[in-house]
């Protein structure tokens, strides 16, 4: 339920622009802001990972402790997005 302070178009631009700070800070390997985008409760699900890895990480120092070398092991880049 929106509140009159978030109208359907207000919720839509914030989600745009924490995806998009998504892509930008996993492009520019600054995972400490990407962590930032999170709840603090927040679960990143591996539900296809090869075994051996975890299922998953959960709350921001679970996640950051996981993902703070991914800059050093994969190059992400991001040309063009469009949001329907």
């Amino acid at each position: 339920m929106l509140t009159n302070d978030q109208t359907q178009e207000a919720v839509r631009e914030r989600a745009q622009e924490v995806f998009r700070n998504h892509l930008k800070h996993l492009s520019g390997g600054d995972i400490k802001a990407w962590v930032e985008l999170w709840d603090e409760n927040g679960v990143l699900e591996f539900p296809y990972g090869p075994a051996g890895f975890p299922e998953m990480k959960e709350g921001k120092a679970d996640l950051y402790d996981y993902m703070q070398n991914f800059p050093k092991h994969f190059e992400v880049q991001y040309y063009w997005r469009c949001y329907h």
